[in-house]
């Protein structure tokens, strides 16, 4: 589901979409709102902004519109109409919100949130004319934005700053900057075959042929935006072959922006302006600015020299090994085991590809990607680290360091011809995009001919994809002895389970017919393969066969899939409900919790479904489906006067907890908890059970607290354990207040059993701490799932307003402080 951001960001880009389309403006998607257009058909989920970008000829045109039809609490930003304005990016802002980047502290323009509209400019060649613009427009970046230095990444303009900034001195800013403009933007269309993103952080260039006339369409979200003619192009230049391929957790990371969609920019500028005087702090950095221009090249230099020097290091170490072991090396690459290769290999490869060594093409490390460092190893080590790249379908890398070699003239003849195997490669699956699959056909042939090429990952797919396209049937003997061999060589991967899945059913038939069996296996392809385009389609065929699904555990599976998908929600609520398992039933909270936005309008009817299992009576399940959904404090006492005016019953006293809890009374909620217990209704026990639970967790947590605390002493700067008497002051403190609602032992204890926390009524003669972390030790609160309490299962852990939670996560009103 998209996040609030996504929503407002996507609001703003139809709004795009309608005027270019209303005016015949082209543009495009492009960086990782086109990945996420292909990948995942609409944002990228952790994607927190929009880039589109337009040819110069359509930015005139589309500027020229915005002078005129902006929609309401809209601006343009840009250069062309305020060069006040600190970036090259244009944006198209609601100046009824907040996004203030780091880079938009210090400046004074609009900074609610925003889509990205990058131009692209025209060059005649990607030689003089490149090199020149890149200068040109790193030196422009720097000279509006006072906060980045741009032409450090590419070691550029350290006197022509200075000497720009006395020209705008002396002559002005606006007509200084206009200059620059005409000299940057003075090429045209029709005698330009190359078009550069206008971006000071890192220009990158492409062969205008990549984005032809915009006529191509995908799918985002719900509306068709314009995309590059060639989309698989226009993604490999900028983020290499496998942009396919979902990264990491830890490369999966957003903006640093403070943003509010509700709050003008102006108020969170205002608060910021508090804490420091911007025209002051302006002139600050300007002032080392300037210093970091004149140091620049042998602060580069000064920079890179324990790298130079670590490189020598590596460099000797790298190869002794690989001298070491140069027969096991050649008996490897003779034998075809690029898979012991890739495992031998990998500690060059890390540090060689790391962005210290090779640098990366974005941002902070375009210096060192025009720059690399290359530990130096044998030149028939390198060719066989090359080869074991590309046959375990690292393409990119392979290339990477074919380029880099180039660069230093240290290629060899077998670098050259893998240089052309790599562009042969590419070529076919540009024809595959297109849909030239005869051609695509061809040349994936003339590649899989080659030793060891054959064994190639990407080699082995490509062949199988184009044949399947192709036609299954009229292909089905090369395509079966295609995915054996590609199983034999990679047996999990999960991209080829799925061709091997499609291959079989159309095997048995001309139509494809999904068994249930079929389906399960497609999903168990999809958790073993990163390739979106892959998941999708596998996605797709969950989608098409959701009858499948009938118990709990089969809905999970596929809820592992397609956890949107409102149909497989409904279905799975309504089989859990079912299973008459009261603790499995609880975990519906925080299921509904999470699931709220695909539930939309039908949220509240299955939250009061889910209440009245509990509750028998519909009145009294319909207030604790309204005071556990409450997220207002007016609201919520409102709930609590009715609540009040029931007659004393467990359930009254359940509810009223929930209330008390979010109100941040946690003692008098405790108390009423314990008076729910007074019930033989086994559902209603499984809800105060829950918040027993939560109330002992986080007691937990505070012992746990108390005992690793530790002293500092400021005279010899060291850090001691706390003493037995510091820890039991703590200790105390903790206690009084956490045993004061319980107030005895039998108490808890009956409480404890009668919800089914424990086996049997503990005897607790006291509420110490030793006794308490007894207890804690005995219910195993804190072992995996399978030895213990479901923990994982209380949705009043993950439910932010939603439980019994101490002191935070508490409904309080506006100006409220609760210690």
């Amino acid at each position: 589901m998209l996040t609030d951001k996504q929503k407002h960001l996507y609001m703003l880009f139809k709004e795009v979409d309608a005027l270019c389309r209303k005016h015949n403006i082209e543009y495009q998607l492009a960086g990782g709102t086109l990945i996420g257009a292909v990948r995942h058909r609409g944002f990228i989920p952790w994607d927190d902004d929009m880039d589109i970008t337009m040819t110069r000829n359509n930015w005139e045109k589309f500027i020229e519109v915005c002078k005129n039809e902006l929609p309401n609490n809209r601006v343009l930003e840009c250069q062309e109409l305020n060069h006040d304005f600190h970036n090259v990016i244009a944006r198209y802002t609601d100046t009824t919100s907040s996004a203030v980047h780091s880079t938009q502290v210090l400046a004074n323009d609009t900074a609610g949130d925003m889509i990205d509209i990058i131009c692209y400019d025209y060059l005649p060649n990607a030689g003089k004319a490149w090199k020149q613009y890149t200068k040109d427009i790193t030196l422009y970046s720097d000279l509006i934005n006072p906060c980045i230095v741009y032409s450090y990444r590419f070691c550029a303009n350290q006197l022509r700053y200075g000497f720009y900034r006395l020209k705008i001195r002396l002559f002005g800013r606006d007509k200084v900057l206009d200059k620059l403009q005409e000299k940057m933007f003075s090429y045209k269309e029709e005698d330009c075959p190359y078009l550069v993103l206008r971006w000071g952080g890192t220009p990158l260039l492409f062969k205008k042929e990549i984005f032809g006339s915009s006529c191509n369409n995908v799918l985002f979200e719900d509306t068709m935006g314009q995309a590059p003619d060639f989309i698989n192009d226009y993604l490999v230049e900028h983020y290499e072959d496998e942009w396919m391929f979902v990264p990491p957790a830890t490369e999966q990371g957003g903006h640093n922006s403070i943003y509010s969609l509700d709050t003008d920019y102006k108020v969170i500028r205002k608060e910021i302006n508090h804490f420091l005087n911007p025209e002051k702090e302006r002139k600050t950095f300007l002032r080392k600015k300037s210093v970091a221009m004149q140091i620049m090249a042998p602060w580069l230099v000064l920079k890179n020299l324990t790298i130079h020097l670590d490189k020598k290091k590596k460099s000797k170490y790298f190869t002794k090994l690989f001298n070491k072991n140069a027969e096991k090396i050649t008996t490897a690459y003779t034998n075809c085991d690029f898979q012991f290769l890739e495992e031998f290999f990998s500690e060059f490869i890390t540090l060689q590809f790391s962005k210290e060594y090779f640098g990366r093409n974005d941002y902070n490390d375009v210096y060192k990607y025009k720059h690399p460092v290359v530990i130096k190893i044998p030149g028939d080590v390198a060719d066989k680290i090359i080869m074991t790249l590309f046959v375990r379908g690292k393409i990119s890398k392979a290339m990477r360091m074919i380029e880099v070699y180039e660069q230093r003239k240290k290629v060899t003849p077998f670098m050259t011809q893998m240089k052309k195997d790599i562009l042969l490669f590419r070529q076919a699956v540009h024809n595959v995009s297109i849909g030239n699959l005869s051609e695509a056909d061809r040349l994936s042939e003339q590649l899989f001919q080659k030793e060891p090429h054959s064994l190639s990952e990407g080699v082995l797919k490509l062949r199988i994809i184009i044949l399947i396209r192709l036609g299954i049937t009229e292909n089905m003997d090369k395509l079966n002895a295609l995915i054996t061999k590609a199983l034999d060589l990679y047996p999990e991967d999960g991209e080829l389970l799925k061709y091997q899945l499609d291959i079989n059913i159309a095997e048995k038939d001309t139509l494809p017919s999904y068994t249930k069996e079929n389906v399960f296996q497609y999903i168990s392809a999809y958790h073993k393969t990163l390739n979106g385009l892959v998941r999708l389609d596998i996605q797709d065929i969950v989608k098409n066969h959701l009858d499948y699904f009938t118990t709990v555990e089969e809905q999970t599976t596929a809820l592992a899939v397609l956890p949107d998908n409102l149909t497989l929600c409904k279905k799975y609520f309504e089989s859990v409900i079912k299973c008459e398992n009261p603790q499995k039933v609880y975990s519906l909270f925080s299921f509904l919790f999470d699931k709220q936005e695909v539930f939309a309008l039908e949220y509240e009817n299955y939250y009061n479904k889910l209440c009245s299992y509990f509750i028998n009576s519909e009145e009294l399940s319909i207030l604790l489906s309204r005071a556990r959904r409450c997220q207002d404090y007016t609201e919520l006492l409102t709930i609590e006067d009715t609540v009040k005016n029931l007659p004393n019953t467990p359930e009254k006293q359940l509810i009223m907890a929930v209330i008390l809890y979010k109100k941040g009374y946690s003692h008098e909620a405790t108390s009423s908890v314990f008076a729910s217990t007074e019930t033989e209704n086994k559902n209603l026990l499984v809800l105060a059970k829950q918040m027993l639970l939560s109330d002992l967790k986080q007691l937990r947590e505070a012992l746990d607290f108390a005992n690793s605390l530790t002293h500092f002493d400021v005279s010899t700067n060291t850090e001691t354990p706390a003493t037995d008497e510091q820890k039991n002051k703590v200790l105390s403190a903790f206690l009084t207040k956490w045993t004061a609602p319980w107030g005895n032992g039998q108490a808890l204890a009956t409480a404890l059993e009668k919800t089914g926390i424990t086996q049997k009524k503990e005897d607790f003669t006291d509420l110490s701490a030793d006794t308490l972390t007894t207890l804690l030790d005995k219910l195993e609160i804190f072992c995996t799932k399978e030895e213990s309490l479901p923990f994982s299962e209380l949705d009043p852990l993950k439910n932010k307003i939603d439980g019994p939670m101490h002191f935070d996560h508490n409904l309080t009103e506006k100006g409220d402080i609760y210690e």
